[in-house]
């Protein structure tokens, strides 16, 4: 496996800081924005980034933008010394996928809006631009549904519409995340010894299902064993062109706990 480079927090600050102001979104945007984060507690450049991303959370929340963030823990800096208990090898091989296909390095904080664009995730001007971009693009495809929690996990209901008559991508796939917000760590270990961590829209599960031309509906069910408090979870669906490939339409789904 490739030892991921590491940015150190001096250089990710300024970094963020050089692009200067953040790009002003469309009015009326046509398209969404998907932003998925991965990072880990372990890496020391990561609180900047998840701060950007919880930024964006109650930005999009506030201003109603169809703008859907997503944070993945990745488990390759536990061997600093502190285990990330938000962490899987699931994530850290989307990534490693993503990596691959947009010819970039495997590192952390790294952001990807909607499968596209990859770049470093405490980076406010470059975030503010792809989010921009993303916005105008009209979507190939409308997302609805609804969740509700039942004795074997939570019930995802998802219906998926064309906007216009198209050939369905081959190989297109809908994505439903769970995720959850309101969760911290106090570190005690590695890099990060003696903060707390905050974070928003850790993803809890995610659940990958081919999409089958003419076929409107779909029912995904998320255990939810991993969920520290049902109250601040919620539900985002998105399509792909693949698992890794650009994103095609995406939704917050209301949750019934």
């Amino acid at each position: 496996m490739r030892t991921p480079p590491f940015w150190t927090l001096p250089l990710v600050l300024l970094l963020a800081c050089a692009g200067g102001r953040s790009q002003d979104l469309p009015a009326d945007p046509h398209g969404v924005a998907v932003v998925e984060l991965f990072g880990s507690e372990g890496c020391s450049s990561c609180p900047p980034a998840d701060e950007l991303l919880a930024e964006w959370a109650e930005r999009a929340d506030r201003e109603q933008l169809p703008v859907f963030v997503l944070s993945y823990h990745v488990p390759y800096w536990d061997r600093l010394g502190w285990p990330d208990r938000f962490a899987r090898l699931s994530w850290e091989q989307r990534q490693r996928a993503y990596s691959a296909r947009l010819g970039d390095r495997v590192y952390t904080p790294q952001a990807v809006v909607n499968g596209r664009y990859s770049f470093t995730g405490s980076r406010q001007a470059e975030l503010s631009e792809h989010v921009a971009e993303e916005l105008e693009r009209p979507v190939a495809f409308t997302l609805a549904g609804s969740a509700k929690s039942t004795a074997i996990g939570l019930q995802v209901e998802v219906q998926v519409n064309e906007v216009r008559k198209q050939a369905w991508p081959e190989g297109a796939v809908l994505q439903v995340a769970l995720v959850e917000d309101g969760l911290s760590s106090r570190v005690t270990a590695g890099e990060n010894r003696g903060r707390e961590l905050h974070h928003v829209a850790v993803v809890r599960e995610l659940r990958t299902v081919p999409l089958r031309p003419g076929e409107l509906m779909y029912t995904v069910v998320l255990p939810l064993e991993a969920v520290d408090d049902p109250s601040r979870m919620r539900v985002v669906a998105f399509v792909q062109e693949a698992a890794d490939g650009p994103v095609l339409g995406a939704a917050a789904l209301p949750v019934t706990p």
